[in-house]
């Protein structure tokens, strides 16, 4: 997809950057792409985290947890109004064996898959905003889970999205989507708030923020009634976490970006610091 004017390379990297990392900050852009155009991304990121949250008693680890992934992201534009969205990954961490968060100390795999459509079914021209709506597919990888050190909850599972954005002459982006995601094995739905904005400095050169906040429908804690390290797909897990990001045009058709940021706060979760590296190749 070649950008052919200022504004559509700044608000394409802006968009990027408001979107954030899909590991991370889940979300998709409410701009679909045009009929026969594409997106491949590839990306890089990491998780540390010291701390973490028993049920909403935040405490130390008795290691640092990491994790660190590997993404693939392509998008396809099926018509100008229709895009298909493909994600693919691998994900490893690093924990030390504990019998209660971790028996088998730290685990690798392939990462859950997605694979969906968003519809935009308003606006996105002529200063109007962008109002589209998404389903997708999420299916379980091959990792083990039963542990704080779990790459994801084993789940294959269904998501539908709203989301709205608007692009400014200016450069600035703003966006936003509501998702809600249910799944098998037991596991608790979820529901995803995501915001972004992001600005085109120069040509070439952009920035973003992003936050996002998941909240489960689950009433199980780490170490309250009925847990062990085997149910720990079921906890009711929650979170918040705030981001930036940087973007460079490198090309009319490659752009790379870096993704930074931490949880605030949450439930049952690690207070995990992630960073991650990207580049995409639009055509």
């Amino acid at each position: 997809m070649k950008l052919t004017t200022n504004f559509e390379r700044s608000a394409l990297l802006a968009l990027a950057l408001s979107a954030a990392s899909t590991g991370f900050a889940d979300s998709n852009s409410p701009w679909t792409l045009a009929e026969g155009t594409g997106e491949l991304g590839f990306r890089y990121g990491q998780q540390t985290a010291d701390r973490f949250f028993v049920g909403g008693a935040e405490m130390p680890l008795p290691a640092d947890l990491e994790q660190s992934n590997v993404t693939v992201d392509f998008s396809y534009g099926l018509n100008d109004n229709l895009s298909l969205d493909v994600q693919l990954g691998y994900a490893n961490s690093d924990f030390p064996v504990n019998p209660v968060l971790s028996p088998k100390g730290g685990l690798s795999g392939l990462q859950d898959s997605r694979l969906g459509i968003r519809y935009k079914f308003f606006g996105g021209v002529d200063q109007l905003p962008a109002l589209s709506v998404g389903v997708a597919a999420i299916i379980a990888g091959n990792y083990d889970t039963g542990a704080i050190s779990a790459i994801g909850d084993g789940a294959s599972g269904f998501e539908a999205q709203f989301l709205a954005g608007h692009a400014f002459d200016s450069g600035l982006v703003l966006q936003g989507s509501v998702a809600r995601r249910e799944y098998s094995e037991q596991v608790p739905s979820q529901t995803v708030l995501n915001l972004g904005a992001g600005y085109g400095f120069t040509e070439r050169f952009s920035g973003g923020v992003f936050y996002q906040n998941l909240r489960a429908n689950g009433n199980l804690d780490i170490g309250g009634p009925g847990f062990s390290p085997a149910v720990f797909p079921e906890l009711d897990e929650d979170y918040a976490l705030f981001g930036a990001s940087l973007g460079l045009s490198l090309t009319e058709s490659w752009a790379a970006t870096l993704d930074f940021g931490r949880k605030h706060n949450g439930r049952n979760t690690a207070k995990s610091r992630f960073f991650q590296i990207g580049v995409n190749y639009y055509f």
